[in-house]
């Protein structure tokens, strides 16, 4: 029996090729779009199980009230993890890549000088992970104070080799000196560390100082007083190794931790929750705070395979459209099987073979491409990766299921629609009566709705950014560049060095700011309207800014005045607690509206914050309102702007320079940055290539929906070629009847499109809900949301009609000019 079904469907596909390739290559693409997503996650998902333990570590997560859940924790957190919870074999601290702490870091050795990544570590981190080390105690070597190990690619820049390394004196940018320890080499990947310049990890470095060097620069420096000392600043990356034995399970784990915040840092209204993650799950839930998973509880996994699911899922719905289509093609071959005894059973399991066949082919097609495309992408730890995956049951699992899936799904209906075919009826026709007519509809309507909804995602997310990109350089029609040295640092004053700047020809106006404009996540201040704890809070993300800084950067003033030397006097907000006057503040348009104020209206008035809820408020005044800019590209609960007066803190110059000549205004700031701090390497970057860098992770989400919805059109157009061909061999009589009674091409091709197009405009309908609930979520992670427009839902429809018409349109005008005696003759 099964020789004759193998036989029937070898016959069947070689009668019609055309209809088979489409099918095989339409299965393969949708295969080729799952797998490759279900590589990419794996492949994320391996970060740093390669090192030894790796099963037993976790990293410390940490939400502050409105703000999205952290990857990382406050400085103090691994304190209290050692005392609360002694049950854990190892708890250790690295400074992650996020935060108000530049990582570009000026050092020197000798007479070289550069700038490298920066970052600092508890001596235990040696002990969490087995760093690749090339020279130096791989386990102790950040225990001595003031000790530092650094990268082959550093080692080599310094002192020339590696070996030359170990022991040599390296200069930091405030004129102390570490001791290089150790030299390690490139760290494997996938992992959320790295070396690389290019990475986009939380643990990004060239020099790794031992934690106590950023315990001393607190001393003297106010942003990283900050960080080691304040609850709201999750700025470290927290290693919890758990016990070997299993005595402290990770349920238990969590459970404990839940007591950490109501334990050392909440306050009366500030709430702090502390949880875990697995280490290998960072990348992943970093994709994820992009892609709205907080929001959502739709983790970026999820996500993903959701937008495989569904460009397989078209093809499935592809292959099932073209196979109900030719219901009247095989109509006779159907009866007469009945005829004979067949039953429907019988024709059922014909034609879910046919499509077992067709998938196994396409799955392996598919799987070659993959293979072939991971070798060419020589991705860094790719190979271990994949030989992990494939030598686990559970990967040959995931195939057979997605081979039965993927047979049913595509073969389920038309086996079902072709058994029930009535033998009497298809041999005395020789064609079956399309009772299809209106499940294809459907089934072309899914298809489509697939792609509107990508399509529309696609456009409105390249909108979303875009017009994000435009406001924040909105205004700059003037180059910007942003110094990424702290001048308290290296002692140079902000005044002189503005001064020296303003002297040369190119240079235009000159402020500093804790951080340049265009960073991912800044901070934030919680403020209400009133003293009273009882009163509402405001989330706004605050800037702490030098003179200038408005006029600078071109952000205009609605009501009242900014900061300038005409109120020399103004207080400082970190020396409110010394003072009896309020501090002075500068909001945006938005908090302004959301405390209830038009900004006239706001001049004069006080907000209050509170930094630690157990004393009294610090009183802010408002004395000018600005227009809108973002300061930050994600929010953290807040979508409104308060800048502060903080010379001590606005400490990295933002440099406006001449568009006509950037290049000689870029050898005027060396020239002045060499002659006020002649040891120090300079490091520049122009606020463009900010905002690129900044916007990196939104393109990647970008691409990854464009692919997929590219991947989805070509599946519909193909199906909708298929599908032409059959439908219209279909209904030649019909089209003969009508060219015989005067209709001319031009109206017989119009009825065509139009029978085509109607499931296509049904697709968009059911998409456009869809797609905008998406989009809602991913427009609420930025601080200057975009609203939704139209265009992009009229644009996906101007697009899939437009394809739609393209795909059918040479079937049509072919059937369109054929002569009607030729098609009624036999009739």
């Amino acid at each position: 029996m099964f020789k004759h079904y193998l036989t029937t469907a070898l016959r069947h596909f070689r009668q019609h090729k055309l209809t088979t390739g489409i099918n095989v290559v339409c299965l393969t693409i949708g295969l080729v779009c799952f797998l490759a997503i279900y590589a990419t996650v794996a492949y994320i998902s391996h970060g740093d199980r390669h090192y030894p333990g790796a099963d037993r570590i976790y990293m410390i997560t940490q939400k502050t009230d409105a703000s999205i859940t952290a990857p990382t924790s406050a400085f103090g957190t691994a304190k209290y993890l050692r005392t609360d919870i002694p049950e854990i074999e190892t708890t250790a601290r690295v400074l992650g890549a996020v935060g108000i702490l530049p990582l570009e870091v000026p050092v020197s050795a000798g007479n070289k000088k550069t700038v490298l990544r920066v970052t600092y570590a508890d001596p235990e981190f040696l002990h969490v992970f087995a760093l690749p080390f090339l020279t130096g105690d791989s386990r102790e070597a950040l225990r001595p104070p003031r000790s530092a190990i650094i990268s082959k690619s550093a080692a080599t820049q310094l002192y020339g080799d590696v070996e030359s390394a170990t022991g040599q004196t390296l200069q930091l940018q405030d004129g102390s000196t570490v001791t290089v320890r150790g030299v390690i080499d490139e760290l494997k990947q996938p992992s959320h560390m790295s070396t690389s310049a290019t990475a986009s990890t939380v643990v990004r470095f060239d020099v790794m100082l031992s934690m106590d060097v950023l315990e001393a620069e607190a001393i003297h420096d106010a942003a990283k007083a900050v960080a080691v000392s304040d609850w709201q600043s999750p700025l470290f990356a927290t290693y919890a190794v758990l016990p070997k034995d299993g005595s402290l399970t990770i349920d238990a784990f969590r459970a404990r931790l839940k007591q950490l915040g109501p334990r050392h840092a909440d306050t009366a209204t500030k709430k702090h929750l502390f949880g875990t993650n697995h280490v290998s799950d960072y990348l992943l839930n970093s994709i994820g705070a992009i892609t709205g998973q907080e929001k959502t509880g739709v983790t970026a996994a999820t996500l993903f395979y959701f937008l495989g699911a569904i460009v397989l899922f078209a093809s499935c719905i592809n292959y099932a459209n073209l196979a109900t289509a030719q219901a009247a093609t095989r109509a006779k071959e159907i009866g007469m099987r009945r005829v004979v005894g067949a039953r429907s059973n019988q024709i059922m399991t014909q034609f879910l073979l046919e499509a077992a066949m067709l998938s196994l082919v396409a799955l392996v097609s598919a799987l070659s491409l993959v293979a072939v495309a991971l070798f060419v992408a020589q991705i860094e730890g790719i190979t271990s990766v994949v030989a992990s995956v494939v030598s686990t049951w559970t990967f040959w699992a995931m195939l057979a299921t997605l081979l039965a899936s993927v047979s049913i799904v595509a073969g389920a209906y038309p086996a079902f629609v072709l058994s029930r075919v009535r033998p009497t009826q298809a041999i005395r026709t020789a064609t079956a009566k399309s009772r299809g007519r209106f499940a294809q509809r459907v089934l072309v309507a899914f298809q489509f709705a697939t792609a509107a909804f990508l399509v529309i995602t696609v456009l409105a997310m390249q909108t979303q950014n875009a017009d994000f990109k435009r406001l924040t350089l909105s205004g700059m029609s003037d180059p910007y560049i942003a110094v990424a040295n702290n001048i308290r640092a290296v002692n140079v004053d902000y005044e002189v060095l503005r001064t020296e700047l303003l002297r040369q020809p190119h240079i235009q106006a000159v402020t500093a700011s804790q951080l340049s404009p265009w960073v991912m996540i800044a901070g934030s201040y919680a403020v209400r309207t009133s003293p009273d704890k009882a009163t509402r809070r405001m989330h706004t993300v605050t800037s702490p800014v030098n003179h200038d800084f408005f006029d600078t950067l071109g952000i205009n003033v609605l009501a009242g005045r900014v900061f300038d030397r005409e109120h020399a006097n103004e207080t400082p907000l970190s020396q409110s607690e010394n003072v009896s006057r309020p501090n002075t503040v500068v909001i945006s348009r938005a908090l302004a509206l959301e405390a209830g104020w038009q900004p006239s209206e706001a001049i004069g008035k006080t907000l209050y914050h509170f930094p630690d809820e157990r004393k009294a408020a610090v009183p802010l005044q408002v004395v000018g309102v600005v227009e809108d800019r973002p300061m930050s590209i994600m929010t953290v609960g807040a979508n409104s702007n308060m800048y502060i007066f903080s010379p001590s803190v606005a400490t990295f110059p933002i440099i406006r320079v001449s568009k006509h000549e950037p290049a000689a205004a870029v050898k005027e700031i060396e020239a002045v940055w060499a002659k006020l701090a002649p040891t120090v390497a300079l490091k520049m970057h122009f606020a463009d290539e900010i905002v690129a860098r900044t916007f990196e992770y939104f393109d990647t989400v970008g691409q990854v929906f464009s692919g997929v919805a590219t991947l989805a059109f070509c599946i519909s157009i193909l199906g909708l070629v298929g599908l032409s061909v059959h439908v219209i061999a279909r209904r030649r009589q019909e089209i003969g009847v009508r060219k015989t009674l005067g209709a001319s091409i031009q109206r017989i091709v119009l009825m065509l499109l139009k029978d085509f197009s109607l499931p296509v405009l049904v697709a968009n309908v059911f998409a456009w809900p869809m797609a905008y609930l998406l989009l809602s979520v991913y427009v609420s992670i930025f601080t200057q949301r975009t609203a939704l427009s139209i265009g992009p839902f009229v644009v996906g429809l101007a697009i899939t009609v437009s394809v739609a018409w393209i795909a059918v349109a040479g079937q049509a005008m072919r059937a369109a000019r054929l002569n009607p005696a030729t098609i009624l003759r036999n009739e």
